[in-house]
């Protein structure tokens, strides 16, 4: 399956910058969604639970809203910049700015924990050896995270600072996302895998199948 185009909207209802979901509510109505998928699979596996993923932006941030089904919700990881989806649920968010030779890659845990990494897009044509290296460690700035835990399930809100990113978008400008998950149950050998995008493999790094996302207002909306 072809990669899905959407229109990424200014999130021109919000009054301040938002601190929890309750905050983006009126968003989420109006925002395309995607769904978390396994397309590498002809079916589904035991033990996948959906999860819906919206994005919006504002001048500040590009901000992903996600409410993920998850019956067992943890992550022991709380440090910043750590490897955390090895060790419990994550959600993973990859950019892939309009032009650039880079794209991003930052993790949500339900613990808080956040991780930010930038990988050249020619990564993958690299020597084996340098290719199991992680991306660039990002430090600063840091992208802010909210988690809120609800019954079957946790909910985050990430507000990525475009000068993480390096580049804010023009308005009708298209990039690349794409969204994974590792959900993890306690007593099970390996996490369920993920993603918004049509894989054939469950490998998120393969931009080529990542959904693309164009900036965009609503209609009667000051464009300044």
């Amino acid at each position: 399956m072809a990669p899905v185009f959407l229109n990424c909207y200014s999130a021109f209802l919000l009054k301040s910058t938002p601190t929890a979901w309750k905050d983006v509510e009126e968003m989420l109505s109006i925002s395309p969604c995607m769904e978390l998928c396994q397309s590498w699979n002809p079916s589904t596996i035991p033990g996948f639970a959906p999860a819906h993923v919206f994005v919006f932006w504002t001048k500040e941030n590009l901000i992903v809203a996600a409410d993920l089904s998850d019956e067992d919700v943890f992550n022991p990881v709380t440090g910043f910049n750590e490897r955390a989806f090895l060790y419990g649920d994550v959600l993973e968010v990859f950019i892939n700015p309009n032009g650039s030779s880079h794209y991003y890659e930052i993790h949500a845990a339900p613990s808080g924990s956040i991780l930010q990494l930038k990988f050249d897009c020619l990564w993958r044509m690299q020597p084996f050896e340098r290719q199991k290296k992680d991306g660039e460690l990002i430090d600063f700035p840091r992208t802010t995270v909210k988690i809120e835990f609800i019954e079957g399930g946790w909910r985050v809100l990430m507000l990525i600072p475009w000068k993480l990113l390096d580049q804010r978008p023009r308005l009708g400008e298209v990039w690349r996302i794409s969204t994974s998950r590792y959900d993890y149950t306690r007593g099970q050998a390996k996490p369920v895998l993920s993603s918004t995008s049509q894989l054939p493999r469950p490998d998120f790094h393969m931009l080529d199948h990542y959904n693309s996302i164009r900036f965009d207002v609503m209609k009667g909306e000051d464009q300044e």
